[in-house]
C-alpha cells in the first residue's frame, strides 16, 4: 500500500487526534456507518436481512446505533430497523432458543477488515518516513494497535517507533502526575487541558478507545516475542 494521494488524507486525520490514531479512525469508521444506515438504508432489504441475522447487529454496535439516532433526533430509522427483527424473533421465538447462540455483526465485520487497512496504512507510512509526523503529533498509539503495527515493521523502524512511544508516554506520565499534585491546597497553577485529559488519554493508551473492533483472532496468535526488547 503506497502512502501517497488519497491514502495520505486517513494518516493525517487520524494523527489529529489526541488519542490513538486507529482507535479513533475505527471510531469514526463506524458512527458513519450506522448515520448512514440510519439516513439512507432503512429501508434496504439487504440491510435488515443482516439486522435480522444477527439479531439485532452485536450488543455494542445495537447501541451505539441507538445512542446516534437519538443524537440525530430521528428514532424512527431505528424503530423501522428494529421492528423487522421483533418481529422475526416472535414469529421464529422457539426455533431461536433452541439455536446455538452466535451474533454475526455485519458492522463488527466490516470494521476489522478497516482496521486491518489502517495498521497497513500506518505501516508502510512509517516504513516510507512518515514516523516524523507521527513524533510530532499530539496522538499517540494505545497497546494493541502499537503491537499490531510492530508485527508488520522492520528493526529499524520498530526502533524509531518504541523510542518515540517512550517519548509520547513518558509525557503522558508526566501529565498525569502533575495532575495529582496540583491538588495540593498549596499549589496555585492551574491544571491545564493536557492534564485534566491524562487520564482518559491514560485508559485510551492501555485499553484502546470506545470503539469497538473484534481482534479475538489476532489475539488467538501466540504473541511475538519482539526483537525491539533486546535492542
Amino acid at each position: 500500500m503506497a502512502c501517497e494521494g488519497i491514502l495520505l488524507l486517513s494518516f493525517y486525520e487520524g494523527l489529529k487526534q489526541n488519542g490513538c490514531p486507529i482507535c479513533r479512525l475505527l471510531d469514526n469508521f463506524e458512527r458513519k456507518t450506522i448515520d448512514n444506515i440510519l439516513h439512507e438504508l432503512v429501508l434496504d432489504p439487504s440491510i435488515r436481512q443482516k439486522f435480522i441475522e444477527s439479531l439485532g447487529l452485536c450488543k455494542y454496535h445495537a447501541w451505539l446505533l441507538v445512542d446516534i439516532a437519538e443524537e440525530r433526533g430521528d428514532r424512527l430509522g431505528a424503530a423501522i430497523i428494529y421492528e423487522s427483527v421483533l418481529k422475526e424473533y416472535i414469529d421464529n421465538f422457539e426455533k431461536i432458543l433452541n439455536k446455538e447462540e452466535k451474533i454475526e455483526c455485519f458492522i463488527c465485520e466490516y470494521t476489522d477488515k478497516f482496521q486491518e487497512y489502517y495498521i497497513d496504512l500506518y505501516t508502510d507510512c512509517f516504513k516510507e518516513g512518515k514516523i516524523k509526523e507521527y513524533a510530532q503529533s499530539s496522538s499517540i498509539l494505545c497497546h494493541r494497535h502499537l503491537r499490531m503495527i510492530i508485527e508488520k515493521l522492520d528493526k529499524e523502524n520498530i526502533k524509531k517507533l518504541i523510542d518515540i512511544q517512550k517519548l509520547k508516554l513518558s509525557k503522558l506520565y508526566s501529565n498525569i502526575t502533575k495532575f495529582i499534585e496540583k491538588h495540593d491546597y498549596k499549589n496555585t497553577e492551574p491544571i491545564t487541558d493536557e492534564e485534566k485529559k491524562s487520564i482518559e488519554t491514560t485508559v485510551e493508551i492501555l485499553k484502546g478507545y470506545k470503539s469497538y473492533y473484534n481482534t479475538t483472532l489476532y489475539f488467538q496468535k501466540k504473541p511475538k516475542r519482539y526483537k525491539l526488547f533486546l535492542l
